[in-house]
């Protein structure tokens, strides 16, 4: 009797049965399986979870026009002569505070002070960094040209409204979870989880509660 190939296995009775390849043998349980049913869960228990439906936008995020720099929201084309050895002096008239807009237009030769996520004021469309900056009392001297854009998070740069954030079928992973709560969706749908179950068998099992034999 020859001995098994790496494509066989014995049996308990000395019989030989063939084995298949990992991806046939998830093939086969495809083919058998069938979709699980749906439930709504809190996204704090989502990770690694299935989504049964697409999630979009609900409104553009981040939903307004936002600094990404501590620094001055400026109006760019006031700016295009700054530098270090002749900068341009603007008059600040306030401050944006976190966690609200302002409805201050600024006008030529003015600024604001921003703070990095602060709502961009009315008539500027850009920010100069802070460290391109001296300021004496409300006068900034303006040391770097601003640029259209610089410095700005558009109010839809995240997503648009009715973008497609995540398809049906995809898996969630921890970083999705805050994308999730940023578009404030703090409950998904989800595919059920299936249920496994693994029987082993052999003559040489015994009950949990029973003393093996030897060779058993």
């Amino acid at each position: 009797m020859t001995d098994p190939t790496p494509e066989t296995q014995a049996t308990a009775s000395g019989y030989y049965f063939d084995v298949v390849p990992i991806e046939e043998a998830v093939r086969i349980v495809r083919s058998i399986s069938h979709q699980t049913g749906t439930e709504t869960i809190p996204i704090d228990n989502a990770d690694g979870r299935t989504l049964s439906e697409p999630i979009f936008a609900p409104t553009d995020i981040p939903g307004f026009d936002r600094s990404w720099r501590d620094g001055y929201a400026v109006i760019a084309d006031t700016t295009g002569a700054a530098s270090d050895t002749s900068p341009i002096t603007l008059q600040c008239i306030g401050t944006v505070q976190m966690g609200t807009t302002s409805s201050t237009p600024v006008p030529p030769g003015h600024c604001m002070y921003i703070p990095t996520g602060g709502h961009l004021p009315p008539g500027t469309d850009a920010v100069v960094m802070v460290e391109y900056t001296d300021r004496i009392g409300d006068t900034v001297l303006i040391k770097r040209p601003g640029v259209i854009g610089e410095n700005i998070i558009r109010r839809d740069e995240d997503f648009k409204a009715a973008d497609l954030i995540y398809p049906a079928g995809w898996i969630i992973r921890p970083q999705d979870i805050g994308v999730l709560a940023s578009v404030g969706k703090t409950r998904i749908t989800v595919r059920k989880n299936p249920i496994i179950g693994i029987i082993s068998t052999g003559t040489e099992l015994v009950p949990a509660e029973a003393i093996p034999r030897p060779g058993e």
